[in-house]
């Protein structure tokens, strides 16, 4: 006899998107541009620095996507991706 165990796992049935065309996108590309457009990189004189400036940027930018996104909730007639 073959015993094949089965995994619990979590499927995630939202995600977080921005429409294509939407002015909630038109409005996330501005701002990330202006993020990195404002960005200080004169201060960048070690690997701490250099760090510390991705991750203020890589927050930034997450809060830009947080503030446009919509949850959608993903079904069998989603679009893969």
């Amino acid at each position: 006899m073959i015993t094949i165990p089965i995994i619990e796992e979590y499927v995630n049935l939202s995600k977080c998107s921005i429409g294509k065309g939407s002015k909630e996108e038109v409005s996330f590309i501005k701002d990330v541009s202006m993020i990195f457009r404002t960005l200080n990189t004169s201060n960048i004189s070690d690997p701490t620095s250099l760090d510390k400036l991705v991750n203020d940027l890589a927050q930034e930018v997450e809060y830009t996507w947080d503030k446009y996104s919509k949850i959608v909730k993903i079904t069998k007639h989603s679009k893969s991706w």
